[in-house]
């Protein structure tokens, strides 16, 4: 059997006398390596910077079918929600049937429905800082009750934007989060409205 490895894809980055030229040739090596040794990977980690933007296209063609069967946990950063909203897409017809775990910057993935309920585990950060664009707190709300098995959350997340709700409509429940973490990633989000006020934990045992 061969060993399970963890992987990890840092994007685009101009500095230290890299031309785009050699960091485009690094960066797609790197995923065309990804795809051909996908069945060993177990952690998967990909980091997108802002110098990945005029290749994000072509860097969802490069890995549209992927077979992970041994991934366990994925990680995906992003510079900002903009980018986010862009590669959001990346592992919607991957075949991942061991993923439990989720940490997220900046981007809501869309997951394989057959995926949705096995997420055991999820970190997510987004809108640390109210730019121009963000994740709006709407579609943060169905995301995470879209995954209807997540027992561990930590959320570090600035609530931004509306969320449209009847005045005698029940507010969202995930039943399943047994540890809740949340992060207030600056005096901006401490003093605002945080999940709490838009999702009901009934079952939390650890809160922090």
């Amino acid at each position: 059997v061969a060993p399970t490895i963890s992987f990890s894809i840092k994007g685009v980055a101009l500095f230290g006398g890299n031309t785009r030229e050699i960091e485009l040739m690094r960066v797609f090596s790197m995923y065309k390596l990804m795809v051909s040794i996908s069945t060993r990977i177990q952690r998967l980690a990909l980091h997108f910077n802002t110098d990945d933007r005029p290749h994000l296209n072509q860097i969802l063609e490069s890995c549209a079918h992927v077979s992970l069967p041994a991934l366990c946990e994925l990680k995906l950063i992003c510079p900002d929600s903009d980018a986010g909203n862009r590669i959001a897409s990346i592992c919607q017809n991957w075949e991942i049937p061991s993923l439990q775990k989720l940490l997220l910057k900046d981007v809501l993935v869309e997951l394989p429905i057959a995926t949705l309920p096995r997420i055991k585990t999820l970190h997510l950060e987004a809108n640390r800082y109210s730019g121009p664009v963000h994740i709006l707190m709407g579609g943060l709300v169905d995301f995470l009750v879209s995954l209807s098995s997540v027992e561990h959350l930590r959320v570090a997340v600035n609530m931004l934007g509306g969320f449209d709700r009847e005045p005698d409509e029940y507010a969202p429940v995930m039943e399943s989060v047994k540890t809740l973490d949340l992060r207030l990633q600056n005096t901006e989000v401490a003093s605002a409205p945080s999940i709490l006020h838009y999702i009901d934990f009934p079952s939390i045992e650890s809160f922090k």
